[in-house]
């Protein structure tokens, strides 16, 4: 802030930056009698890299006395009927009074209103934060989509003074069931990004800590797919192809390293992982893969537990588990889980009219060409290595908000040609054991 025009200035606040929209409150009662006053914001990313911020709905006033808002619903995508659903969220205080008591009342599509007193508490003036749980679960009893809406009434006993921002509301589908979801990890990313590399020095380590693709008892519910990118310069990835480029634009990438987990922006962190984890989801995804010769065939099989008519997406990705390429321009040289095809392309397979418990199989197919002893040309789908380094994973989207439902690791089999000559097989030594 400044009190001279903008001769000099002072700081008032520093704020951090996160990846979603959240309401700060500033106090500027010390400005107050100033005839020349200026608020300003200066943005720094620190030397990490990142591309800026937003601040939006910016306003100065004077608060009234009662003034409690509802900021948030925490609404999953789906739950799961018949089975009890605890309505939370947070609360704001932009009121200068102290709350100390209110009613908090939830409805279902704007049914009867399910309200609890709540008392015993003390949430400060301007901008106090209180977490809400409502003590009266929701037990639905059918399956669709569901409007849900918070508010709160009788602040300290009173009208609420500011009844605009008084309620939130938003949606939630119930299905028939749910069950746990195998997260998908998605990272652009390129061998000529110098923050790309430095981003893998601790995001590798962390996918392999969790045992990501990694089939099998220790498998941890965690898939993860690479897309190398043609940028920045010299922009020569070998692995850069036209797969990737769709899957780029599906998200509007504009810089790296960038990274989703189930469609949505991520950070470097194992909360991310384990908050991924830990949301249910209603479809099981089971996957296989045969490999013969330089073909890999795919099936995969996904089984909904709510109907949904249009707008989900199968997308098939077939990775290298690793490769070495010394002549990357960062200091990054080990590649890990990198996509070479997605099958059949990076534009997915639409799953039109999915019925609740009704399986639907879709298959995919490509044969491989193999670029040793030299490296793939920019813009094909050839491998660095052998078919046997490849790993695949399948995952189900929605097109319009990103979120990934559900993902699977594939198991891979070789494929066998049964011989038609006699033939002696003998097994030495003879007995054996283990």
């Amino acid at each position: 802030v400044s009190t001279n025009g903008g001769t000099t200035w002072t700081v008032l606040q520093t704020l951090t930056g996160v990846i979603n929209w959240r309401t700060e409150i500033i106090d500027i009662t010390s400005l107050a009698g100033n005839a020349d006053v200026m608020i300003g914001f200066r943005y720094n990313d620190g030397a990490g890299w990142t591309f800026g911020a937003a601040i939006d709905d910016f306003s100065v006033y004077v608060p009234v006395a009662l003034d409690l808002a509802v900021n948030s619903i925490t609404l999953p995508t789906f739950i799961s009927n018949n089975q009890p659903f605890t309505i939370s969220g947070s609360l704001s205080n932009f009121g200068s009074q102290a709350v100390t008591s209110f009613t908090l009342n939830y409805s279902i599509d704007n049914g009867t209103p399910v309200t609890q007193n709540v008392t015993g508490v003390n949430i400060a003036s301007i901008n106090g934060q209180y977490n809400y749980s409502h003590s009266m679960p929701y037990t639905p009893t059918t399956v669709g989509t569901k409007t849900v809406k918070v508010w709160a009434t009788d602040i300290n006993g009173n009208a609420d003074m500011n009844t605009s921002n008084d309620e939130k509301t938003g949606t939630v589908a119930v299905a028939s069931q749910v069950v746990n979801r195998v997260t998908c990890i998605e990272e652009f990313t390129s061998s000529t990004c110098a923050p790309c590399a430095s981003l893998n020095v601790t995001f590798d380590p962390l996918l392999s800590t969790n045992n990501t693709n990694v089939s099998g008892p220790t498998f941890s519910n965690v898939t993860a797919i690479k897309y190398q990118m043609n940028w920045p310069s010299p922009g020569n990835d070998p692995s850069y192809n036209p797969d990737g480029v769709t899957r780029q634009n599906y998200y509007g990438v504009t810089g790296i390293p960038d990274l989703y987990i189930d469609g949505n922006e991520m950070a470097n962190s194992q909360a991310d992982i384990d908050n991924a984890k830990a949301k249910s989801t209603p479809m099981s995804v089971t996957s296989s893969a045969t490999i013969s010769g330089n073909t890999v065939n795919v099936s995969v099989t996904v089984t909904p537990y709510f109907s949904i008519a249009s707008g989900t997406k199968l997308y098939i990705g077939v990775m290298e588990k690793e490769y070495d390429y010394a002549a990357s321009t960062t200091s990054q040289d080990v590649f890990h889980h990198i996509m070479r095809k997605m099958l059949p392309n990076g534009g997915g397979i639409a799953l039109n009219n999915l019925v609740d418990g009704t399986p639907v199989t879709q298959t995919g197919t490509h044969t491989f060409t193999l670029a040793l002893p030299g490296i793939p040309a920019q813009n094909s789908y050839a491998l660095w290595t052998s078919m046997s380094n490849l790993e695949v994973i399948a995952f189900v989207q929605n097109d319009a908000t990103k979120e990934v439902y559900q993902a699977a690791l594939a198991t891979i089999s070789t494929g066998s040609n049964e011989l038609t000559n006699g033939f002696n097989v003998r097994l030495f030594p003879n007995p054996v054991q283990n």
